[in-house]
């Protein structure tokens, strides 16, 4: 069978998470076929159970593909393998959501598809999401997320394209991948690493302002690790990553502006994990006020 859109779905001991990631695949209303192909990495917790009832009852929208042992802890990449799968079934787009996450928008396939039906010339397009805290509150993103087409430079300094509300073309997805084998990089994400090509192939990007989509905050993921070595070493490996594409950039600072973010980040963290000690947590207000005065510290 033929589809017209693929979704790439990683999941990983998302028990409580997968159906309703899953639901919102199903409930999409298009005039296309389309499919899931769900990655389940050897989940201990009950997911695959799930995705196995789903793939029963969907077989034409849900592809599953079962590991008996978790590749991310053998040093295999669950992203790649699922991307292999998904590209042997040569869709014409594809879309991508993380197991734990949710589609908001019943049309929201239906909609990206025929953007870039109609913009030939536009090689992804996205939209807005909301993050679920894990109070269960629905929360905006920060207020200086900027909701707009990026530029390379922007892209650069923060990548502001959510990936679940993400639909590329195919052909540039595959371009993408062999030209820059970003997974033989080790970059710690990407997606990130996608947008930023197409941003300096000059390809055209489009954004559509409505929120289609809800991002889970959990209190470990990919992009929150557990421990602080863990987290600094996330933050540079990003670096590494704008670094690559920052070649392609005509700004002057641009290079100095990444380092400048990065090492902001890895001193964040660092307080952070220091203001979790009693002890700590006055040593940082007294260093603060030593440094930029009573204010900073209040």
């Amino acid at each position: 069978m033929h589809y017209e859109v693929a979704i790439q779905v990683i999941t990983y001991n998302q028990k409580d998470y997968i159906a309703q990631c899953l639901d919102s695949i199903v409930m999409q209303r298009t005039t296309f076929p389309f499919v899931a192909v769900v990655h389940d990495d050897a989940s201990t917790d009950g997911t695959a159970d799930i995705v196995r009832q789903y793939a029963e009852h969907y077989p034409d929208m849900i592809h599953p593909v079962f590991q008996t042992q978790n590749q991310y802890s053998i040093g295999n990449s669950p992203a790649r393998i699922a991307a292999e799968e998904l590209d042997r079934l040569n869709p014409k787009y594809k879309c991508f959501l993380d197991g734990d996450d949710y589609w908001t928008d019943a049309e929201s396939l239906q909609m990206r598809y025929d953007y870039l039906e109609e913009h030939r010339e536009c090689a992804v397009v996205y939209s807005k999401v909301v993050e679920l805290l894990p109070s269960g509150e629905i929360a905006e993103l920060d207020a200086n997320y900027q909701w707009k087409v990026p530029t390379l430079e922007t892209l650069l300094i923060r990548n502001t394209i959510p990936l679940a509300t993400a639909m590329c073309r195919i052909d540039v997805h595959r371009e993408f991948f062999k030209e820059i084998k970003p997974f033989d990089k080790l970059w710690p994400i990407n997606d990130w690493a996608m947008w930023l090509y197409m941003a300096s192939k000059q390809y055209e990007m489009a954004f559509i302002d409505q929120v289609t989509c809800v991002y889970r905050v959990t209190p470990v993921s990919m992009t929150r690790k557990k421990t602080l070595w863990e987290r600094i070493k996330y933050i540079n490996g990003l670096k590494h990553l704008t670094l690559y594409f920052s070649r392609y950039s005509t700004q002057p600072h641009i290079r100095r502006q990444i380092k400048r973010r990065v090492n902001r980040g890895i001193y964040n963290e660092i307080m952070d994990e220091i203001k979790k000690y009693p002890m700590g947590a006055l040593l940082f207000k007294v260093f603060m006020t030593l440094r930029y005065g009573k204010n900073k510290t209040e």
